[in-house]
């Protein structure tokens, strides 16, 4: 591996003309001398396209078509990438200054299929950092904890042989596409985790994860559900389940993802309440004076 891997960052875009700007620029300010950018946009109509020419002398490729939605953007950006390490960067987001050395420092040396997460500033619609997420442990449990344990995609980068060993993104998913793909790499191999943050979420109302919250919750449910599922068919295939098992099994399975989800967004709402400046102190104060045994 050489000591500058090439990185290709692939940025789909659809009518975020008002972030578009702000993100590319964040790739071209790099201080990194070996990546590429690909920029697939959607046929927006809101201007983006006069932002991406204003950057096209940097691009390595970029088009403005109808397609099937962002995960196809996505695998036709990378259907066009060469690099060695691989990421998406979407069209409101931001990479961190420094971020490229960063992830080549921690990933370039692989040649076996290897992924990366760091942490991520979440900042609003204006770009004022809100929080610090920085990823824990990845398993398998984590998916099933998705509310809580989630880590961002926009800190996660990959090399190539990572991307050969598992398949393209999903292109049936709406909202859980990077999900999907962050678990077969697990299959692959175990993340390395950083604390270094390499990337700015952007989180707004347009955004689609909070536009339409309820149905990616849903998404990422049947997502949850077709993995289990599928280690029950496994087991029934090799014969350590018969099919009145796998039946009952089968409802358990949908109890027990409900479950998870429900549990999921509640601790993620008393860890809300905990930290609001106000409210958590009360709480902290109430516990240690009046309740210490009783947690909430």
């Amino acid at each position: 591996m050489p000591d500058f891997p090439k990185i290709t960052i692939v940025t789909p875009s659809f009518n975020q003309a008002s972030f578009l700007a702000e993100a590319l620029a964040s790739v071209h300010a790099q201080d990194y001398p070996n990546f590429e950018h690909i920029v697939i946009d959607g046929g927006s109509s809101d201007g983006s396209v006069d932002v991406i020419r204003r950057f096209e002398d940097r691009l390595a490729y970029w088009v403005s078509e109808s397609d099937r939605g962002q995960s196809h953007a996505i695998n036709k950006g990378f259907d066009r990438a060469t690099g060695d390490i691989l990421c998406w960067l979407n069209s409101d987001d931001l990479l961190e200054p420094g971020a490229l050395s960063r992830v080549a420092r921690l990933l370039g040396k692989h040649v076996e299929p290897a992924w990366l997460i760091g942490a991520s500033r979440l900042i609003d619609e204006t770009g004022r950092t809100r929080q610090v997420r920085t990823p824990g442990q990845v398993s398998f449990m984590s998916f099933l904890r998705w509310t809580v344990d989630w880590f961002p995609q926009q800190s996660t980068f990959w090399n190539r042989a990572m991307w050969q060993a598992t398949c393209r993104v999903r292109e049936d998913l709406t909202y859980t596409m990077d999900m999907a793909l962050w678990h077969d790499m697990l299959v692959k191999a175990e993340p390395q985790v950083s604390t270094e943050v390499l990337a700015a979420y952007r989180i707004h109302e347009q955004a689609k994860c909070v536009s339409s919250s309820d149905l990616a919750r849903q998404e990422q449910s049947l997502l949850v559900r077709e993995w289990l599922l599928a280690q029950l068919q496994d087991a029934y295939d090799k014969g350590d389940a018969n099919s009145e098992a796998l039946s009952l099994v089968e409802k358990l399975v949908e109890d027990y993802t409900e479950l998870h989800e429900t549990l999921a967004l509640s601790e993620a709402r008393l860890a809300r309440v905990r930290g609001h400046p106000v409210i958590g102190r009360f709480i902290r104060a109430w516990r240690a004076l009046v309740n210490p045994g009783f947690d909430i």
